[in-house]
């Protein structure tokens, strides 16, 4: 069964649970499940607020990531991390296990394990590696 989850309308909010969030996913690395829907769940968070153009190069992304990075957000604090969470859901997306959000909407989580999706694929998409 698939879980649903309404992130947060605001960026504050969003901000504040994704730093709950990545506290959770550490306190229960024992309980996979749980811990994949709290990953899940920052992902979504991060690919509803790190908005990438239509057209954009590596510099454009490289600028948005670390924007996002310097909120503060405990596990989120690198371009690296970023990265990891906004292309965990673009890969899902790409599978057909997740739709594009954006702040305020009710979203499935991806029925799949965290950790099959948070690994670098090197798919080129718009002219560049993600």
């Amino acid at each position: 069964m698939t879980e649903k989850f309404r992130l947060p309308a605001t960026p504050a909010e969003a901000d504040k649970l994704a730093d709950e969030l990545g506290v959770l996913a550490r306190a229960t690395k024992t309980e996979p499940a749980t811990a994949s829907a709290a990953e899940w769940k920052r992902a979504a968070l991060v690919y509803a607020q790190v908005l990438l153009p239509e057209e954009h190069d590596k510099e454009v992304v490289h600028t948005l990531f670390g924007k996002y990075a310097l909120r503060g957000i405990r596990g989120l604090q690198s371009q690296t991390a970023v990265r990891k969470y906004w292309r965990a859901w673009d890969y899902a997306i790409f599978d057909g296990m997740a739709q594009p959000v954006k702040l305020g909407d009710e979203v499935e989580l991806p029925d799949a394990e965290w950790a099959d999706y948070s690994r670098w694929r090197g798919r080129l998409y718009h002219g560049i590696w993600r």
